[in-house]
């Protein structure tokens, strides 16, 4: 189709599993290696469960309902990022510690701006 625009999607990371997407890693980044394996697990099955179930077809196409999640994801992301940026204002970090939050701080801004055109398409 020549009206179709050609794809510049970029491939996935080699650890990255669709069925990982029940779990948020800040959330198992709390647990013990093992309990987080057995959430992955977990959250697997029941993404697969999703998956086999009878579920009917929201009213909107599957990229936008997608890009949606995708946007709410991002501003999750931007605003765990910079709570972690705000960890060199509130705390005695050393040296290492306190690059890395100030790191997040400014990846927190371009997850903003990431998330502000994913959902100016939306709007």
């Amino acid at each position: 189709m020549a009206d179709r625009p050609k794809s510049t999607a970029a491939a996935p990371p080699a650890d990255w599993h669709e069925e990982h997407i029940v779990c948020r890693e800040v959330f198992l980044a709390n647990l013990p290696p093992a309990a987080a394996g057995a959430c992955r697990r977990i959250g697997a099955l029941f993404y697969l469960a999703l998956l086999e179930s009878d579920y009917t077809e929201a009213s909107e196409p599957l990229q936008v309902r997608d890009l949606r999640a995708l946007a709410r994801d991002l501003r999750f992301l931007e605003g765990f990022a910079a709570w972690m940026g705000r960890d060199v204002e509130c705390h005695s970090l050393k040296p290492r510690e306190a690059r890395l939050s100030l790191l997040a701080s400014e990846l927190a801004l371009e997850i903003g701006r990431i998330a502000d055109r994913a959902e100016s398409l939306l709007a």
